[in-house]
């Protein structure tokens, strides 16, 4: 069938990685991370949940 694929990009994925790393980290807010990715900070969030699922 047609449609977006389902997932995340290779590009997403990294930042996704990074995003979690940053935020793990407790030094920076979602917001300062969604700068420094250049996201906004809903998809940091995002992100975050879907690193917790295992993606």
């Amino acid at each position: 069938m047609g449609g977006r694929p389902k997932g995340l990009s290779k590009e997403a994925l990294a930042k996704a990685r990074t995003a979690k790393m940053l935020y793990d980290q407790k030094d920076k807010t979602a917001e300062e991370i969604a700068h420094i990715l250049g996201i906004s900070r809903a998809t940091v969030y995002r992100y975050l949940e879907r690193t917790q699922q295992g993606y």
